[in-house]
């Protein structure tokens, strides 16, 4: 599915917590509606991220797990 991306958060190198941190304060840059590219390659992250976000209200719209790391969509 195609998404019209207003962000890309690039977080690869990036450990829990730091990775969440990071993505919560980011959204909160943006308007309600506005969907981010999250990219992880933390393992742990393809799952806490997400989990983290939707808690805060965000709306996942997919996690895609490519070769050497996680593609992560959210609405705001």
């Amino acid at each position: 599915m195609s998404y019209s991306v207003k962000k890309v958060l690039d977080l690869r190198g990036v450990e829990c917590p730091m990775n969440i941190i990071i993505a919560k304060k980011e959204l909160e840059k943006l308007s309600r509606g506005d969907v981010v590219k999250i990219i992880v390659d933390f393992p742990a992250a393809k799952e806490d991220v997400p989990r983290s976000l939707q808690r805060d209200g965000h709306k996942i719209l997919s996690i895609t797990d490519l070769r050497d790391f996680t593609e992560i969509f959210v609405q705001v």
